[in-house]
């Protein structure tokens, strides 16, 4: 729960929410690959 600040940070200066084996998920639930 410490890494909550850092996350939304992060998620300020990149709506990303994860970047998995190269495929990268943004808020809206669009996939990238």
């Amino acid at each position: 729960m410490r890494n909550m600040l850092k996350a939304t940070t992060l998620e300020r200066k990149f709506p990303l929410l994860a970047v998995e084996n190269g495929c990268i998920i943004s808020k809206d639930a669009d996939i990238t690959v």
